[in-house]
């Protein structure tokens, strides 16, 4: 069972398929394509717009019986007009965004991308947020993770904030490797 279908009653899940699959038809019909066409990217983006959209409708409702009352046909077409406005915004920025800086889509920030993740995933079971028993673990977390997030700062153009973040990666770089080098006993002074 996903965490969708634990945070949602199947009303909910229908409304939202329903709200998803109205927004994808209408930007197939924007676009002048079969709604099968619409790639899994547009797909994703297009789900998760519609998910942010349900989730503000449904705040203050509680009972599925309201939500059937309140979200009838024209609220979803409404919805959907909003979703599809929200994603060619989305595009848009991207576009501009892509024209300079790192490209999101480059081989470059994907294979970086991909490294940083896979040394998460392998430090992730040794840290256990204890610097008394897993000080190195937890540092290498720390470090990769910020990389990581420096990395998506770059992609989305976001360079000032990225340079900000480079001085504290940098120290964190340092900081390691002092405390390699220092051994058990520096670490443990640490």
């Amino acid at each position: 069972m996903s965490d969708l279908e634990l945070s949602h009653s199947k009303v909910d899940i229908a409304l939202l398929k329903r709200l998803i699959d109205t927004s994808t038809s209408l930007l197939a019909d924007r676009l002048h394509v079969l709604p099968n066409s619409i790639t899994s990217y547009a797909k994703s983006d297009i789900a998760n717009s519609s998910r942010i959209v349900y989730e503000y409708l449904t705040r203050n409702t509680k009972d599925d019986q309201t939500k059937l009352r309140e979200i009838n046909d024209e609220v979803i077409s409404r919805c959907a007009e909003l979703v599809v406005e929200q994603y060619n915004v989305l595009q848009v920025y991207r576009t501009k965004s892509l024209s300079k800086g790192m490209r999101m889509y480059s081989e470059f920030s994907y294979s970086l991308e991909s490294s940083l993740t896979y040394m998460i995933t392998i430090i992730y079971p040794l840290s256990k947020l204890n610097p008394t028993q897993t000080l190195m673990p937890d540092l290498f977390k720390k470090f990769f993770t910020q990389a990581l997030g420096l990395l998506r700062m770059l992609n989305l153009d976001l360079s000032s904030e990225a340079y900000s973040n480079w001085r504290t990666l940098h120290e964190a770089e340092c900081v390691i490797k002092l405390l390699v080098e220092g051994g058990k006993e520096l670490q443990d002074v640490y």
